[in-house]
């Protein structure tokens, strides 16, 4: 069985559904095609006669996904050897047949590739991310991100994310610039390429923005040991470093 909207599509691979009163359990696999080549476990409990009146419980588990495939069609050519291995369990409560809340666990995942022959390694040990919808737009918080680069630990990183009609506003606490920068290697974007050229570094450990109109909006950051290499346009002079506490 195949489900597809104007963006993606979810292929239901194997499932099993039982119906007893009002008490319904789906359970079984699904695949993300051009996302994933592997699959993900699925339970889906629900109570009530209608689904647009039922209230229950979606419960997804993701072993070993394999990401690859989606991200080697939006990352930069330079990159090479791109392997993934994803894992987390996801519940989402529904109520009158709509996801009112997500919440996914990390469990130890990585991220791998290859960039001018230097392998380059993204992990993330734990965490949770949590999502709601509100009547106006949606809310997005975290607890305790671990995450490492290249086999080196960064402090744990917490983010809060709300976006409405009329305002969006978050604030992130512990976000390593040099973990940034890494991951915006990623990106198929000319506009990084003098972010990366200055391999800059440090540490923002409490940044808030508030933006309500392009003439209404807020940024204001706390940081330590930020700090950039200056490179010159002569091979025979040297690159210098600059290095800020703000």
């Amino acid at each position: 069985m195949c489900i597809r909207d104007s963006h993606r599509t979810v292929e239901l691979q194997k499932l099993s559904w039982q119906n007893k009163n009002e008490k319904h359990q789906g359970q079984g696999t699904i695949s993300l095609p051009g996302i994933s080549d592997n699959y993900l476990n699925i339970i889906l409990d629900l109570y009530g006669t209608e689904f647009n009146d039922s209230f229950g419980e979606l419960y997804l588990v993701a072993k070993s996904l394999n990401i690859t495939p989606w991200l080697s069609s939006t990352i930069s050519k330079d990159i090479k050897s791109v392997q993934s291995d994803i894992n987390f369990e996801l519940w989402s409560r529904i109520d009158k047949g709509l996801f009112k809340s997500i919440q996914l666990q990390w469990q130890p995942s990585t991220l791998s590739w290859d960039l001018d022959n230097l392998e380059q390694n993204f992990a993330i040990t734990s965490g949770t991310l949590r999502f709601k919808p509100t009547e106006m737009g949606w809310l997005l918080n975290s607890s305790d991100l671990m995450m490492s680069s290249n086999h080196a630990a960064w402090p744990n990183m917490n983010l809060e994310v709300e976006r409405n009609k009329y305002q969006f506003k978050g604030e992130i606490k512990n976000l390593d610039i040099e973990m940034l920068s890494q991951l915006s290697q990623l990106v198929n974007n000319k506009a990084f390429e003098p972010l990366l050229i200055r391999k800059p570094k440090g540490k923002i450990t409490d940044l808030f923005v508030n933006f309500n109109h392009e003439s209404d909006w807020q940024v204001s950051a706390k940081a330590n040991s930020v700090g950039w290499i200056n490179p010159v346009s002569y091979t025979h002079l040297r690159a210098h470093e600059t290095v800020l506490d703000l």
